[in-house]
Formats: structure tokens, C-alpha cells, sequence
């Protein structure tokens, strides 16, 4: 997909996925986003997801954890991180992060 022309991309999703607008629109290829998963399983009881994304030539690294204890799971990560002294900070969205570098 990602040295498809913008012509060839506007066929896959009008024609071959049938998706419909009331007018028609043609797509134009802003970058690229990449992303890579790896899922631990069992983090104190639950699934922590780490996530690494390429946008363009940035790379931003992401912790999520889906928990219905959050305080808990969020300070046994902090804990981790601070123990391994790795920088942490909340993360943004990854298409606001994707808008802000295609500026």
C-alpha cells in the first residue's frame, strides 16, 4: 500500500470496499504510520501492550494496558520504568502526533 498512487487508492476504497460519500472525493497520501506491537501477557494480571511507531523519520514508543484497576497497573508501569530509568511522559494520539509532523 504505501507506493500505491492516490488514483489506486481511490479505487480500493470506492470501488473494491464500496465505500460511499454523498459527493465524490479524491484522497491525496500524506505520509505514512507505522506501528509495531508486542503484548505481554499476565502484567500483574492483565495484558500491557507496548507499541512502537514510526512517523516518518520519528519514532515514539507507547505503554497501554486495559485494566479496570488503572491506579494500580499505572504505578507498577511507572514503577518499572523508573527502576530501568527510562523517561516517561502521557502520550498524545498517534494521528494527532502524525498531524503535527506533516506541518
Amino acid at each position: 500500500l504505501l507506493d500505491l498512487s492516490s488514483e489506486t487508492l481511490n479505487r480500493i476504497l470506492f470501488e473494491l470496499c464500496e465505500i460511499k460519500f454523498p459527493e465524490p472525493i479524491s484522497l491525496i497520501k500524506l505520509g505514512s504510520v507505522f506501528n509495531y506491537r508486542l503484548v505481554f501477557e499476565n502484567f500483574f494480571g492483565v495484558s500491557l501492550e507496548l507499541d512502537h511507531m514510526q512517523i516518518l523519520d520519528q519514532h515514539f514508543f507507547e505503554i497501554e494496558i486495559e485494566t479496570e484497576t488503572p491506579e494500580f497497573h499505572i504505578q507498577k508501569v511507572k514503577d518499572l520504568l523508573q527502576e530501568n530509568q527510562i523517561a516517561y511522559k502521557p502520550s498524545s494520539s498517534k494521528y494527532g502526533r502524525f498531524l503535527k509532523l506533516i506541518k
